[in-house]
């Protein structure tokens, strides 16, 4: 084991905003609203493991936050296609990899646990997913390289030890999966030789292969409720462009896409199934006054105090390099952002916003004699007070309360590759826990993993 120093990065205070759910919101037949919360008093001991990684706790002054684990490793460049999470016996996990090694962390009231997952986890892309008995599924996809061909592999745990079947080969390329209520998994991915959509199912213990459609840049696929197959994807209609889910013969239009913001996520069932699920196809996307849950029905909910990044220009001078700029700036950048929903109707929203505050100086740079050829460059930044919060707000019918705000680092900025988003942030929920993950950054790697009371008030 490394005894490399370990660096300070750990995050500031945490500011929660504790103010109870409407009475009865959560099925509570009383109407006396949630429970209180229960404070947990002690941390979790730190956990270290190989490649010079270790767990540490983060902050964690109100009830709400179960657990708080800071994940740091010095030498590993990870999680190309970012991170997922779940919550596994009442423990917040995450999973991350660098398609040599796939790692997953529970972070647990407690107890913090790292888990170093079998060979046949390390690939290019691994996607994970909870049954309503909370035993997890994975989907890994290994093997691709320039085209040449990937495997995709369906994994869960058995009796002491792992279950792995190959589903597919040759030209295809992982998609969207999920479990339905009982654990049997649904597939979709992408014919490389085709450029047609396949889903697999399985069912009593067969697999089914069968190609559904067309697939495209945008499109998204998942479960609803009933676990029936939606399809997402943008579509030209009478009322123009809109984004629309179907399954079968139903449609949905969720609403015309905001300029430069096509992308969303399409929102996975709550398990356990709630009672009350809502809308059948929902998603989250950012528009231009901020985030929206959209949903079938004409469901269109917006999320207070998401409003996209905004920030002042500071444009190089043309004569006096003795200036400075301040540049201000505030708001959700793009892609940093997801949902959950969970067991009682309610939709969890979580996004990382941005508070801009530094300043630029410049100076005179003279190629040459004289003035002429004189220009202004760019010294660098000063005084930089940038902050970075994330905000966890629950939804619920037509109101949205935002329950906790959490001061963090920098997220690694997300981008599309593969026709994937890379998560930096994700959410789930099972029953009453919210796993939350957050990817500050990936080469070295340095995540945070919490798990959310989200049964209390």
């Amino acid at each position: 084991m490394s005894s490399a120093p370990r660096s300070t990065w750990l995050l500031a205070p945490l500011l929660c905003a504790c103010a109870a759910r409407p009475p009865g919101s959560d099925g509570d037949e009383t109407g006396d609203g949630p429970r209180e919360c229960v404070e947990i008093e002690e941390d979790p001991e730190p956990v270290e493991f190989v490649e010079d990684c270790w767990m540490d706790p983060g902050p964690r002054p109100d009830c709400l936050i179960r657990s708080h684990a800071i994940i740091e490793c010095l030498q590993t460049s990870w999680t190309e296609l970012g991170i997922r999470v779940a919550i596994e016996d009442d423990r917040a996990a995450l999973l991350a990899g660098n398609g040599e090694s796939t790692w997953l962390f529970h972070a647990g009231a407690e107890d913090f646990e790292v888990e170093r997952l079998p060979s046949e986890f390390n690939g290019s892309l691994f996607l994970l997913s909870q049954d309503a008995e909370g035993r997890l599924g994975f989907a890994l996809s290994e093997g691709e390289h320039q085209g040449l061909g990937s495997r995709i592999r369906f994994s869960t745990r058995s009796a002491g030890g792992w279950s792995h079947e190959q589903v597919a080969e040759g030209m295809v390329r992982l998609r969207d999966f999920e479990l339905d209520g009982v654990g049997d998994p649904t597939i979709w991915y992408r014919d490389q030789q085709t450029d047609r959509m396949r889903r697999l199912t399985r069912e009593a213990g067969s697999w089914t292969d069968e190609e559904v459609d067309a697939d495209d840049y945008l499109r998204r696929d998942n479960l609803d409720a009933q676990d029936r197959p939606w399809r997402y994807d943008y579509a030209s209609s009478d009322d123009g462009w809109q984004l629309i889910a179907e399954h079968g013969d139903q449609q949905a239009k969720l609403g015309a896409p905001a300029p430069s913001q096509l992308h969303y996520l399409a929102l996975a069932p709550a398990r356990p199934a709630a009672a009350e699920p809502g809308p059948h196809a929902m998603v989250v996307t950012l528009r231009s006054d901020g985030l929206h849950l959209l949903g079938s029905d004409d469901y269109d909910l917006t999320i207070p105090g998401s409003a996209p990044y905004d920030e002042n220009d500071c444009p190089d001078p043309v004569d006096d390099c003795s200036t400075a700029c301040q540049q201000l700036g505030s708001g959700l950048q793009p892609l940093q952002y997801a949902a959950a929903r969970a067991e009682d109707g309610s939709v969890w929203v979580g996004w990382v916003t941005t508070q801009r505050d530094r300043w630029f100086e410049w100076y005179r740079d003279c190629d040459g004699p004289g003035t002429r050829d004189c220009v202004c460059v760019r010294a660098g930044i000063r005084d930089d007070q940038t902050t970075y919060t994330l905000h966890l707000a629950r939804a619920f019918d037509d109101e949205v309360e935002e329950r906790v705000t959490l001061d963090v680092r920098q997220l690694e900025p997300d981008y599309v590759a593969n026709n994937m988003v890379r998560r930096s942030v994700d959410l789930r929920a099972y029953g009453e826990r919210l796993a939350v993950g957050l990817m500050y950054e990936s080469q070295p790697a340095k995540l945070a993993l919490l798990e959310i009371d989200i049964g209390a008030k």
